[in-house]
């Protein structure tokens, strides 16, 4: 088993305290909407700007977008029924816009740059929906929440472990921050922690962030929790921002396995996303702390 390193003091006065809102930046646009565990909402984390470009993004590489598979048999996948949404991987520093929301992460949790995990794009349409899951590990048949540990020293450079199913490197994050890109109406498509008794309403622009793990380092099966079903002819998408206790170095300079392979899309290299610093500068720029970065105009 691999060790998890101690959670930072910033991360502990957000999630564990009473009075997180004094440890986070800009508490005037933050709601809690749950105390232990703490479960927070943010209007306005993405400009109306940025929530375009973002879904810019989806339509542009909608061909790349792929669906959950699980293994029934030896090399034998099929579709995950309990997810039916399809997903698209943005790389580290992928963009300007990207830069800039994993730093904006990394700053309102006091975590260095290359905690935050690659980003990833989440599309539901049409009925699509995903069943209720642990962002941090596996809910066994008797309801139980395991810990998702890495299985390799490699997998552990990652900072993931490589997930054949969607065929990218995953992680599984020890904090989530959910961002609607589109809004829906009450009944559909909301977020529900049935553990907690609360439901969130898609508001674009706005981010869902909460723990999986408890102060001690376990798993936390309290904030399970499930997306509900899209009607047809109805479209949600959001982004999935993880904050790992790994540094995500490997992803900066794209060494995991099949970085580039189906589900996931190249990093812009030109024109006015172009990344704001060049590759061979990620690695200093990310290790630098929290508000180190001044993120790009």
């Amino acid at each position: 088993m691999v060790p998890r390193p101690a959670l930072g003091t910033q991360f502990r006065s957000i999630f564990f305290s009473p009075h997180p809102l004094r440890s986070l930046h800009g508490s005037q646009s933050i709601k809690v909407r749950h105390l232990n565990p703490n479960v927070f909402v943010i209007q306005n984390f993405l400009k109306p700007s940025e929530v375009e470009r973002f879904l810019a993004i989806a339509d542009t590489h909608k061909a790349s977008f792929k669906h959950g598979l699980v293994e029934i048999a030896k090399n034998q996948r099929v579709r995950d029924p309990s997810r039916t949404s399809s997903v698209l991987e943005l790389p580290k520093l992928h963009n300007k816009d990207v830069f800039n929301v994993e730093m904006r992460a990394a700053d309102l949790l006091g975590v260095e740059g290359d905690k935050i995990e690659p980003m990833q794009v989440v599309e539901y349409v049409n009925g699509q929906k995903y069943n209720l899951h642990h962002d941090s590990g596996e809910i066994l048949p008797d309801g139980k929440v395991i810990l998702t540990e890495p299985r390799s020293e490699f997998q552990c450079l990652c900072s993931v472990y490589y997930d054949a199913n969607l065929n990218v490197c995953v992680l599984a994050g020890t904090a989530t921050i959910f961002i609607y890109l589109t809004s829906s109406r009450c009944n559909e498509g909301y977020t529900e922690f049935p553990e907690l008794g609360i439901n969130v309403k898609p508001e674009a622009g706005m981010a869902l962030l909460f723990s999986n793990v408890l102060e001690t380092g376990e798993v936390d099966p309290r904030t399970v929790h499930q997306a509900h079903s899209v009607p047809k002819g109805q479209r949600k998408v959001g982004l999935n921002l993880w904050v790992s206790d790994y540094k995500q170095t490997a992803h900066v300079f794209n060494l995991c396995p099949a970085v580039f392979g189906q589900g996931v899309v190249r990093p812009e290299t030109h024109g006015p996303g172009a990344p704001v610093v060049c590759p061979t500068k990620r690695k200093k720029l990310l290790h630098k702390g929290p508000s180190g970065l001044k993120a790009a105009e």
